[in-house]
């Protein structure tokens, strides 16, 4: 009898727990944590090769120094590279706040992934168009802001809960590329002006894929 009654207590306690859990979590934007990459440090530094400046981006080839970067740094600054504004036809398309969340979470991803898969024994990855364009203080507030709001989210493959490198380029103002694995920067504009969220743009180019929030991510900007 006693047992009894206290197994009933014990369950429902943990009705309130999962209750009151589920409360919380349909008040936030940013996916619960779970899963195997549950022990797996976040990098809170990157090598980076740097290449000298060209006309507009770093050179691909030639002499290069190492530098260590902080992640969160780096992830602005690339962001604001490769999900910059841009002029066609004399229209300026400029990118909402979910286009770069949803750029910020890509960018962290591809730096993580060559973090723990170096391309180079002395370097993560490089600076230049080989790998994601680096430029040392070219994010500006809008790009440290949607960094901030996804910081410590990790996108890892639904199946396996590894993490990949997500591959993004510049593609066209439109909604081309769905379930390509590879995201359309200037895609991802036309998505949120269609009023996609950052999580849907991303599950729209990477459909393998599954969002979860680190426990212990590096401090931020």
């Amino acid at each position: 009898m006693n047992r009894r009654r206290s197994g009933g207590l014990v369950i429902a306690v943990m009705l309130v727990f999962a209750v009151a859990t589920c409360s919380a979590l349909s008040r936030t934007s940013r996916p619960a944590f779970v899963g195997s990459v549950n022990d797996m440090e976040m990098p809170c530094t990157l090598r980076v090769a740097l290449y000298p400046m060209g006309s507009e981006e770093p050179l691909t080839s030639g002499p290069y120094t190492v530098e260590e970067v902080e992640l969160i740094n780096y992830v602005a600054d690339v962001l604001a590279h490769e999900f910059g504004d841009f002029t066609v036809g004399g229209v300026t398309y400029e990118f909402s706040a979910e286009a770069l969340k949803a750029g910020a979470v890509a960018v962290l991803m591809y730096g993580w992934y060559y973090s723990r898969h170096p391309t180079k024994p002395d370097y993560d990855l490089d600076n230049s168009t080989k790998a994601q364009v680096y430029i040392r203080g070219k994010a500006r507030q809008k790009h440290v802001d949607a960094v901030k709001a996804v910081w410590g989210t990790v996108m890892v493959r639904a199946d396996t809960e590894e993490i990949f490198p997500p591959q993004h380029g510049q593609g066209r103002y439109n909604g081309g590329g769905k379930s390509s694995d590879w995201m359309s920067q200037r895609g991802s504009i036309y998505l949120a002006d269609q009023g996609y969220t950052w999580t849907e743009i991303l599950r729209y180019y990477y459909p393998n894929s599954r969002l979860l929030q680190h426990p212990k991510p590096c401090a931020g900007l």
